[in-house]
Parts: C-alpha cells; sequence; structure tokens
C-alpha cells in the first residue's frame, strides 16, 4: 500500500492544509465519519486506515512534510501520549534538518564534524560498550 502514499497530489490533503500550515496536528478517529465527498476518505479507506493521526513537519513555518500513525484493525482515538511521542519524533526531524541546512550553508558537510577540530573520534556509549565494559571490567568484591 505504500507505493499509493508516494507521489499523491496535495489537493488529497487539501481539507488538512490550514492545520497543518498551523502547525496543528490532524486526528481523525473514526475515518468512516468523513464526508463522503472527503478526498481523504477514499484514500485512506483504500488502504484500510480506520483511525489516523497526523504531525506535519515544518521547516522556516513552511509545511515540508508528515509523520503520522494509523490504525487498521480496530478505530480508535490516539492518546495524549501518541501526540505527544509523535511531536517528540517531528521534533527530531526538524532539528535535523535545520542542522543539515546549516552545515549546508556553511560548507561544511556532517560527515565531516569532529574531523576538522583535531579530536580523536571515539565509540559512542550505548548497549554494546555496556555490554563489554560490564563483561571486562575488574571485580568489585572486597
Amino acid at each position: 500500500m505504500r507505493e499509493h502514499l508516494q507521489g499523491l497530489p496535495l489537493s488529497v490533503i487539501s481539507t488538512w492544509h490550514p492545520k497543518l500550515d498551523a502547525d496543528d496536528i490532524v486526528h481523525i478517529p473514526d475515518v468512516r465519519n468523513l464526508c463522503d465527498q472527503s478526498p481523504e476518505k477514499a484514500t485512506l479507506e483504500m488502504q484500510d486506515i480506520l483511525s489516523l493521526l497526523v504531525v506535519p513537519i515544518l521547516e522556516d513555518n513552511r509545511l515540508v512534510g508528515l509523520a503520522g500513525l494509523d490504525r487498521t484493525r480496530v478505530e480508535a482515538p490516539f492518546s495524549d501520549d501518541h501526540i505527544k511521542l509523535l511531536r517528540a519524533v517531528v521534533d527530531v526531524i526538524q532539528s535535523s534538518l535545520m542542522r543539515k541546512e546549516a552545515a549546508q550553508e556553511s560548507g561544511t558537510d556532517q560527515g565531516q564534524a569532529g574531523t576538522d577540530s583535531g579530536c580523536a573520534s571515539r565509540p559512542a556509549a550505548g548497549s554494546g560498550s555496556q555490554r563489554y565494559l560490564s563483561r571486562h571490567a575488574p571485580s568489585q568484591h572486597a
């Protein structure tokens, strides 16, 4: 079904634009309750989507993308926690876009970050290094 989502004309979500442009969410607890003339209804039903949550991705107050969650087994509203989580994901995406743009404007590439400073690179501390340390650390027994 993903191929049906690629390259869709913006007219399919035209009724959402005012909300998305205002950095507001689109929350549809039950797609069946949408107006039959709604361009979104046919597209969502074609994909067996029963409930939908969409958060805009803005760059310089301009809509550049969407992030969303959908339900295909049972219609139900999304909780405040779902909304907060999706907003947090979008915040990360927006920050990443801003960093990438700033790096391009300054003529540096993120892949070069840290190499120009003369600092040696270190592996990031994560679960892999934690497992290594816990297996190879000296014993704490007295």
